[in-house]
């Protein structure tokens, strides 16, 4: 057998030839901590938000809000922004289907905290378009999560993906106060 090479730039040495080592960046708590300083994305970039208290039955057995009710919360405002923006209807032929889902935790939330959950159209491609998410604490003034879904265009009847509507674009980008560029 050989000998593990040393990396050039850390003079460590490295399992196999093969591997490469992942350059050193901010930390996770250096990274918590940036994301939990940004408030200026859910009040200033954000223009669709609902506001709610945390129910009981999105408590866990651990006293914090679970992971899953992010997820309905998400899935929720997303609707209503299909409905309210999209003006799309939910027994149409045409539709979205979530196809990804990222979720960062930053920091938990307890039983009957006001929470603010707003979303953003981020991305528009040709046939699917990325929602940005801010999940904030409004007791604590602090971020909670941040999430980001990718949903593709549906043809519910062909089972098909379909381009964006034009309508939907239009809809989007005059809604929206800034749309990444494609």
């Amino acid at each position: 057998t050989s000998k593990p090479r040393k990396c050039a730039d850390t003079g460590r040495g490295s399992r196999d030839v093969f591997s490469r080592r992942r350059p050193r960046g901010l930390t996770r708590r250096d990274r918590r901590e940036s994301l939990h300083n940004i408030h200026s994305l859910m009040l200033e970039d954000l223009r669709f938000i609902q506001r709610f208290r945390v129910a009981l039955s999105d408590v866990d057995m651990l006293r914090h809000v679970n992971n899953a009710a992010y997820v309905r919360w998400l899935e929720t405002i997303r609707s209503e922004y299909f409905a309210e923006v999209l003006l799309g209807e939910i027994a149409s032929k045409e539709g979205i289907i979530m196809a990804k889902l990222s979720i960062d935790y930053v920091m938990p939330l307890q039983y009957r905290e006001r929470v603010a959950v707003g979303c953003k159209v981020s991305r528009v491609g040709s046939k699917s378009f990325d929602f940005t998410y801010e999940v904030w604490s409004e007791d604590r003034n602090a971020r909670s999560a941040h999430a980001v879904t990718t949903v593709v265009t549906m043809n519910y009847e062909t089972g098909k993906t379909i381009p964006v509507p034009e309508a939907w674009r239009a809809a989007i980008a005059k809604y929206e106060i800034a749309i990444m560029p494609l």
